[in-house]
């Protein structure tokens, strides 16, 4: 079987927000920052007293008010952030070896990854996982690292689903040897 497909920026792209609203790492963080901000700053107003001599009532809703925007639109704003430093990042060096074409040609032992580059045989046994979304295949080679295959480049949805059911039986088989 061969995939032949054209791997843009937005592909890439696609690839770092699919690990990062994946990454158990990253949602432990995210659940801390979304979360421990607001706590702190519904204590605040009962700590000012002690401070000030005085409540106040004006400073404590101020307070709950922005714990509860918080709460709410901190999840956008930490992957808007996240994806607009990957961005950054990647328009800094040459990537042009990771744009461009490719061609996937699968076989019993794995597969070859053409690009510009070159080529780079991949045994099954060095995949950890795929992982899927509604527009992208990856094939995880690492924690942080995969082989980004877009739907877009199979001709329909049964030939998706052949593929799925292949990279689950070849990983799995590669596994338990």
């Amino acid at each position: 079987m061969e995939i032949k497909y054209e791997l843009t920026k937005d592909d890439y792209l696609a690839f770092n927000l699919h690990y990062v609203k994946h990454s158990k790492t990253i949602k432990q963080s995210l659940f801390r920052q979304q979360f421990f901000v607001p706590i702190i700053s519904l204590i605040l107003p009962f700590i000012f007293p002690l401070v000030a001599g005085e409540f106040s009532v004006g400073f404590s809703i101020v307070f709950m008010l922005v714990s509860v925007v918080w709460m709410i639109f901190y999840p956008k704003y930490f992957y808007w952030h996240v994806m607009s430093h990957i961005n950054k990042s990647f328009n800094e060096g040459n990537n042009e070896n990771l744009l461009g074409e490719h061609t996937f040609t699968f076989n019993d032992a794995g597969f070859i990854e053409t690009n510009r580059a070159g080529e780079s045989q991949v045994s099954w046994s060095s995949i950890e996982k795929v992982e899927e979304n509604d527009q992208y295949f990856f094939l995880f080679f690492s924690t942080m690292s995969a082989y980004i295959l877009p739907k877009r480049s199979f001709l329909n949805e049964t030939d998706q689903k052949n593929f799925q059911r292949r990279m689950d039986q070849r990983i799995s088989s590669a596994a338990s040897k």
